[in-house]
């Protein structure tokens, strides 16, 4: 689990179902997982999200990145935002 920094609502989690999922401390509907990024085939063994600005202020934009690491033996870079892994490095 990783909370971006200076954000106190939104966190991380990786989960023993193959997924990473966004979710949301504090919600009005009560929907607190706002995502659910598909990409691994074993479970997630770690997560970390960018950052943040202080580490990127002339690049904001990779402030929302997200690294997850498997028991498939890979670590894929995630854009939330998106939905979708920008990249995936394999065991070689």
């Amino acid at each position: 689990m990783d909370f971006p920094e200076g954000d106190t609502d939104k966190f991380y989690i990786g989960a023993e179902d193959f997924n990473v999922y966004q979710c949301n401390l504090h919600s009005e509907s009560k929907q607190y997982v706002k995502a659910v990024l598909q990409g691994h085939n074993a479970p997630v063994t770690s997560i970390h999200a960018h950052p943040g600005l202080s580490q990127s202020e002339k690049h904001s934009d990779l402030s929302d990145l997200v690294l997850s690491s498997s028991l498939d033996w890979t670590i894929k870079l995630w854009h939330p935002k998106e939905q979708r892994t920008l990249l995936t490095f394999e065991s070689s």
